[in-house]
């Protein structure tokens, strides 16, 4: 198995964090008066029925809420949810005044966030328009010119000056959670902060105003002053399960790995009813390192072993690939090998018959794999009917039958899914998490590649490319289209998609960019600057990135320094995973014709004597009927 071509799925361990959590996107992106671009907090009717009652507007302000939380019954007992795993659910919470949140089911919770923004600014709107008309009115029922109401009592006005002050936090943590003008919101952000009102408002509405900032300096890729934002937000607040997740996540980003577990572990204490919707990626990335404390790290897997975390996702079955090593390194093998039952999916299963630490734990024979991959799809197809609108779930389907090289399938299911996505309406959404369809659009692409469909599967990608990955820019998609063309031998379109990366981009996603920077200075003929990105590579590349450094070393024809890092690996028992796992035989789609040296070469690399002999030593090689 070649670990180059761009049609290979990424590793679950390099899953992209999620950071958006609570998104219900459609094909054409929400409507701002239907959605907040980050959610993680409602604006509850109590609240907006208070803030109201203090402006000379109220009948006004009332009225329009009042209408809304009357639609907003119907549209809640409208809603279905998803009866199976697999839900792409999302951390969500329930705000009641300034008592603690609470979880409620995601797709409730989207349209009670949509249905009350929109009373807000509805409630904005009529403040506007009808301002006149009810001084008018004061003024006629009481006599009273409408100096003499403008004027007010010192409690009416201090009711303006907080109703005012209302207006511009809110709009500064609109404008934080969907603008890029980062600077702008900063400053109103900080503006928000500086006012006296600022410490008068409930500490929830300041965890709010926090957790906003903190947001706008992850979207610009500045994660220390996220960090201390977020550590403020929840010493302030601690009873919103989205800043404790994005708290792990950026602690994580910038180093601190004792602290990012801590703060996944809290959430899942606190909320363990919210234990699927936890970003894949950060759970692995957790359970993955060996810089934190051990008996941690088994905590947090237990935990969501006892729990079933996210039932028949590839996620779960790399988890309970990490836990049953953890518990074999223990000398708890019976425990291991009730942990490994759970795994289900081809590469995990691979990794551990592949891997000696394993044998006597599960079958070695590759038919196993097969067996088991045939009933997942059994069970993934069976789910998929279940729930006809969760579109995670089709993409989880057709991700296992791409495993079992039923790639026609695959085409057809993905066509079917794109033509409903093609005519949902914001009224008639076809999926409830449609902002998934930039991966169903991956798989298209891989799925028509190998059916040998080539100008097709270009442009699958290009379109998915084009999509918002978890409602941001795209990343993902970009580094598969760049590889792609690289693959096509046109490496300046190769740097035009990966020219300008989000600022959300983290240290291996600009790895995964150096390295096809590299691959097209080669195709240019540009040794200079080949030589200038591998020297970046070598520097940058830690011990998860060996793969990747493994790669580059190999496309810059230094094969004996990539026997070095291989071995290495092998010899390594935290990297010897993947390196096992790629050195297995199985079926392959024809190389793109800027591939078919660096097929060639990882062959020859795994022929050699001493990989030979660092193989043999830890693992073996058999081949799988599993792509």
């Amino acid at each position: 198995m070649s670990p180059a071509s761009p049609t290979v799925p990424p590793s679950t361990r390099r899953t992209r964090r999620r950071w958006l959590i609570s998104r219900r996107r459609t094909r054409s992106g929400p409507s701002p008066a239907t959605e907040q671009a980050d959610s993680g907090r409602m604006i509850d009717p109590a609240r907006l029925a208070a803030l109201s009652a203090t402006s000379p507007i109220a009948c006004c302000a009332n009225a329009s809420a009042a209408a809304g939380c009357g639609r907003a019954a119907g549209l809640i007992t409208c809603l279905g949810t998803d009866a199976h795993g697999l839900s792409g659910a999302s951390i969500h919470r329930q705000r009641a005044g300034a008592a603690s949140d609470r979880g409620l089911l995601g797709c409730l919770r989207a349209a009670w966030e949509g249905l009350m923004q929109t009373v807000l600014r509805m409630v904005m709107v009529a403040s506007l328009l009808c301002v006149s008309g009810c001084l008018a009115t004061h003024e006629t029922a009481s006599g009273t010119p409408p100096e003499t109401v403008a004027m007010g009592d010192a409690e009416e006005q201090g009711g303006n000056e907080a109703w005012a002050y209302a207006q511009r936090r809110e709009a500064a943590i609109a404008l934080a959670r969907t603008s890029d003008d980062f600077i702008t919101a900063r400053e109103r952000l900080a503006a928000v902060m500086a006012e006296p009102l600022f410490q008068q408002v409930s500490v929830s509405e300041q965890r709010d105003v926090l957790s906003a900032a903190a947001w706008v300096e992850v979207r610009s890729g500045q994660y220390q002053p996220a960090v201390r934002y977020y550590r403020r937000a929840v010493q302030l607040d601690p009873g919103d399960p989205d800043d404790w997740h994005r708290l792990s996540m950026a602690e994580n980003v910038v180093g601190n790995q004792d602290a990012a577990l801590d703060a996944l572990l809290y959430l899942v204490q606190e909320w363990p009813h919210l234990v699927d919707a936890l970003s894949a990626g950060q759970v692995l990335a957790m359970s993955g390192t060996t810089q934190t404390d051990p008996a941690k790290r088994m905590r947090l897997m237990r935990t969501l072993f006892d729990a079933n975390w996210k039932r028949e996702e590839e996620a779960a079955s790399s988890l309970w690939y990490d836990m049953a090593l953890a518990l074999i390194e223990h000398g708890d093998r019976e425990q291991a090998k009730e942990v490994i039952r759970h795994v289900s999916w081809p590469y995990p299963l691979m990794s551990m018959q592949a891997d000696r630490r394993f044998d006597g734990l599960l079958p070695t024979e590759p038919g196993y794999v097969v067996v088991s991959l045939n009933r997942l799809i059994e069970r993934l197809e069976a789910l998929a009917g279940d729930n006809p609108r969760n579109l995670y779930t089709q993409n989880a389907w057709m991700e296992a039958l791409m495993h079992a090289g039923r790639h026609e399938e695959v085409i057809a299911i993905s066509g079917d899914i794109l033509a409903r996505i093609a005519a949902e309406t914001p009224q008639q959404p076809a999926f409830h998490d449609s902002d998934d369809e930039n991966f169903t659009m991956e798989i298209r692409y891989r799925a028509l590649d190998r059916a040998g469909r080539i100008e097709e599967a270009e442009g699958a990608l290009v379109r998915a490319s084009e999509l918002t990955e978890f409602g941001e820019p795209n990343i993902r998609q970009k580094l598969a289209l760049a590889a792609w063309y690289n693959g096509m031998l046109r490496p300046d379109e190769a740097i035009a998609a990966i020219d300008r990366l989000s600022a959300m981009a983290e240290a291996p996603d600009l790895l995964l960019r150096d390295e096809q920077l590299l691959i097209a200075a080669l195709i240019k003929g540009e040794r200079d600057q080949a030589d200038e990105l591998l020297m970046r590579i070598r520097e940058k590349a830690g011990d998860d990135d060996s793969r990747l450094l493994t790669r580059a070393l190999l496309r810059s024809g230094r094969m004996d320094e990539a026997e070095e890092v291989l071995v290495r690996r092998l010899q390594d028992p935290r990297l010897r995973r993947d390196a096992l796992l790629f050195a297995q035989v199985s079926p392959e789609p024809e190389p793109l014709p800027g591939s078919v040296d660096y097929r060639r070469d990882w062959k020859a690399l795994l022929a050699r004597p001493a990989v030979k002999r660092a193989i043999d030593k830890v693992g073996r090689v058999q081949p799988y009927e599993v792509w």
